[in-house]
């Protein structure tokens, strides 16, 4: 049964997801030569129990250690070992997650030792980008297909396989919660995902055959082939409020200050024109044109008192639309886009992810705006005027264009 989440639910998964991701970083930051598997996992363990929560892929149906330590050709649940060191060269996938206050943390990514060869690096970067993929299809109103669609196609153009043994899943209360997330399939099938949901997106990919076998020890899944293996995994909420001057049916009014709290503790924060109204306890926006894009500007700023950087989305400007920024340490920003006159759900998921990802790769603020609201702009105008709005836009077409080096 699939659960959803209230916003004090969300709130207790995102600390259990900060300290997860804490420590699955101090743990990739310990990999050196010579390191054993044993000591990655006991370090992580330290992190967790540190920070007041508990391991809790520890004993989970009988499964021996904090993190799953998967090296080369080990897929995934590799068992942390005294006598397993880690040589120059090796890749390491790490998964490991924590619970705290009731509700679990879960991620997963794959570390290189030192300098790889350009095939394992290749390995690495497809299927980390294959996440981001997969990360931009999971839009309220997409389907679990579309997410396994935009991994599978991505992998396999490059030349990888994808393990069809191992899912993602539902997280929350439990680890492993409904639906089932395979990283394959078909776009527009499966569940459909809503607001609220919280999944864990983990590409499981091989470098040649996707067959796996699972060793004695009952836990270890290796590649048939000896060939390299990489694991990659988020877990992704979507916070969405309201738009067009109200809040989303179904959402009670202690949803604002549960993200308000959330909003505060967060490096940038992407409100559309109603939810920053929502989060400043303004009136809702009913002015369009110029009037809306000078109250979003003074908003923005008012917003840099709760978040250094403020991101408002979807201000009309005239003709066009305009996403409105403000940034404690360099000021405002401005970044305008003609407008197409089509309407779609997810278009916001998608222009998130986007900016991220831009962010990622070293662009400032305004650039990665920029770049996001052409790429939506893009998937609009690739989308039939007579498509379903609620099945959202068609990017699949527009996807190659995010691989193009950022201007």
């Amino acid at each position: 049964m699939i659960q959803i989440k209230n916003a004090a639910e969300l709130e207790k998964m995102r600390k259990a997801a900060a300290i997860s991701a804490a420590a699955l970083k101090a743990g990739g930051e310990a990999i050196e030569p010579g390191i054993t598997t044993a000591e990655i996992d006991k370090i992580i363990y330290d992190f967790i129990v540190r920070h007041g929560a508990r391991p809790n892929f520890l004993h989970l149906y009988g499964f021996p250690a904090t993190a799953c330590i998967s090296v080369n050709d080990t897929v995934i649940h590799g068992i942390p070992s005294r006598d397993q060191k880690i040589r120059p060269g090796d890749i390491v996938s790490i998964d490991t997650g924590c619970k705290i206050d009731g509700f679990n943390g879960d991620n997963a990514c794959t570390f290189a030792c030192g300098k790889l060869d350009l095939e394992a690096q290749r390995l690495l970067d497809v299927t980390k980008e294959s996440l981001h993929l997969g990360i931009a299809a999971a839009q309220a109103g997409a389907r679990v297909g579309d997410i396994g669609h935009a991994v599978q196609s991505y992998v396999e153009e490059n030349g990888f396989s994808v393990v069809r043994e191992y899912v993602g899943h539902g997280v929350g209360k439990e680890l492993h919660e409904d639906p089932e997330i395979p990283n394959y399939g078909h776009a527009g099938r499966g569940q459909r995902l809503m607001p609220g949901m919280c999944i864990a997106i983990e590409p499981m990919i091989c470098q040649y055959k996707c067959a796996v076998k699972t060793l004695k020890d009952g836990w270890t899944v290796k590649t048939c082939d000896g060939g390299l293996a990489a694991h990659f995994e988020h877990t992704v909420v979507d916070p969405v409020m309201g738009d067009h001057g109200r809040m989303y049916r179904g959402l009670a009014p202690e949803m604002v200050p549960a993200m308000y709290t959330l909003c505060s503790r967060a490096s940038l924060i992407l409100p559309n024109t109603t939810e920053a109204a929502l989060l400043l306890g303004d009136p809702m926006p009913g002015v369009t044109g110029e009037a809306e894009l000078h109250t979003a500007q003074a908003q923005a700023q008012r917003l840099t008192r709760i978040c250094p950087r403020v991101l408002i989305t979807g201000v009309a400007a005239g003709r066009g639309i305009a996403c409105v920024g403000a940034d404690r340490a360099t000021g405002e920003s401005l970044v305008r886009t003609p407008m197409v006159p089509k309407s779609f759900h997810g278009t916001g998921d998608i222009f998130g992810a986007v900016l991220v990802g831009r962010l990622l790769q070293g662009n400032v603020l305004p650039a990665a705006a920029q770049a996001a609201a052409v790429f939506v702009a893009d998937c609009l105008k690739a989308t039939p005027d007579e498509a379903d709005e609620r099945l959202g836009v068609w990017l699949e077409s527009v996807l190659p264009r995010l691989m193009q080096n950022p201007e």
